[in-house]
């Protein structure tokens, strides 16, 4: 199984979101269900690889903090309801907000609908007593729109896409200034790196997370043994990097 995860571990609810909030594609490809065992088992084993009982036994639950996931398809809210009495967690508190009229399902071949529903699930067991902001947008609209609308509205803490698109000068520049903004007021944007695979001439790096101010989420395939305890991490092929040709290196 393939999970989003960073390099660095640090004790802190964003990094435990963004160990757990990124880069779906190519790796579970329906959500999980309380009569599969398979399934639940390996979900466990992230629980535990990850320490995220640790965090929140250290108060790290994410109470009184707001996280906007950006989704470009629906979800399945049964089964996220399914997810959380599955691994005994609170109820959790969605509140869908429309983009420019909200998305529209894509299809069961696009699978859209699962990476959306996953997103939530995640970010969920990462942060259960989180208030879930779902930013449901229909795919062309710009992200500086979306992140306006998410900066504008005051609320998150946290911002998570597991979407990317190709760079686009001018739409990027926008969203570069947003998400400056956006981070004197306290808020932190998480984006998956891609899931094509590196490439020699930079072409398969993906906004927004090639821009300075976005942490950048790669993946991992994490091994899971007959009696679902992971034994081993490596970095996913299909994980994307690059560098940016359009900022300069922050001064951090």
């Amino acid at each position: 199984m393939t999970y989003g995860k960073l390099v660095t571990r640090m004790i802190f609810l964003s990094v435990a979101l963004c160990l757990l909030t990124s880069c779906y594609k190519g790796g579970m490809q329906r959500p999980v269900s309380p009569l599969d065992p398979e399934e639940a088992g390996k979900w466990q084993a992230v629980n535990s690889y990850y320490r995220l009982t640790d965090l929140h036994a250290k108060g790290f639950t994410g109470s009184g903090v707001h996280v906007a996931i950006v989704t470009f398809d629906t979800f399945e809210r049964s089964d996220i309801e399914l997810f959380s009495q599955q691994f005994n967690l609170p109820k959790p508190e969605i509140r869908v907000i429309p983009v420019v009229g909200g998305a529209i399902h894509q299809g069961a071949a696009a699978n859209g609908h699962v990476e959306s529903t996953l997103d939530i699930d995640v970010v969920h067991a990462a942060a259960p007593d989180a208030a879930l902001d779902v930013y449901s947008v229909p795919p062309a609209v710009p992200f500086s729109h979306v992140l306006q609308q998410i900066m504008d509205d005051g609320q998150a803490r946290i911002v998570t896409f597991s979407w990317g698109r190709a760079p686009d000068p001018r739409d990027d520049k926008l969203v570069y200034d947003i998400i400056e903004e956006m981070g004197k007021r306290g808020t932190t944007v998480f984006a998956y790196t891609g899931d094509i695979g590196p490439s020699l001439d930079n072409s398969h790096i993906a906004s927004p997370s090639y821009l300075p101010n976005v942490v950048a989420v790669g993946g991992t395939v994490l091994t899971v043994d007959s009696a679902s305890k992971a034994v081993a991490e490596q970095e996913w092929p299909l994980s994307v990097g690059g560098w940016s040709v359009a900022y300069p290196s922050p001064a951090y």
